[in-house]
């Protein structure tokens, strides 16, 4: 008797936990789209999807621009005061460059 009245329950349980799965796959699969440039984002995906990736991408490649550029400068011990000025017209060129290429 029990087990006919939580049946409707278990079975949405079922259900969700089988949906929590198919989401979080669609996340790492996202993750893993914007993060590593070396996979290729799947001929099916909607274009307005990949565009937010590309954009990701583009992002990240940015990011690591300017962290190569602060890394180098932390290599010749040259203190962030002295590169904090240089550091800003890096970033305002960097973001320039996204805007024109926009």
């Amino acid at each position: 008797m029990l087990v006919a009245i939580l049946s409707p329950l278990i079975l949405l349980i079922a259900f969700l936990c089988a949906l929590g799965s198919g989401a979080t796959e669609h996340n790492i699969i996202t993750v893993e789209l914007c993060f590593y440039d070396t996979t290729t984002i799947p001929a099916e995906t909607p274009e307005e999807y990949r565009l937010c990736i590309e954009a990701m991408r583009s992002s990240f490649g940015q990011l690591d621009t300017a962290i190569a550029a602060i890394n180098e400068n932390t290599k010749e011990r040259i203190s962030l005061d002295e590169i904090r000025p240089c550091l800003k017209k890096d970033i305002a060129q960097i973001m320039n460059k996204s805007k024109i290429g926009a």
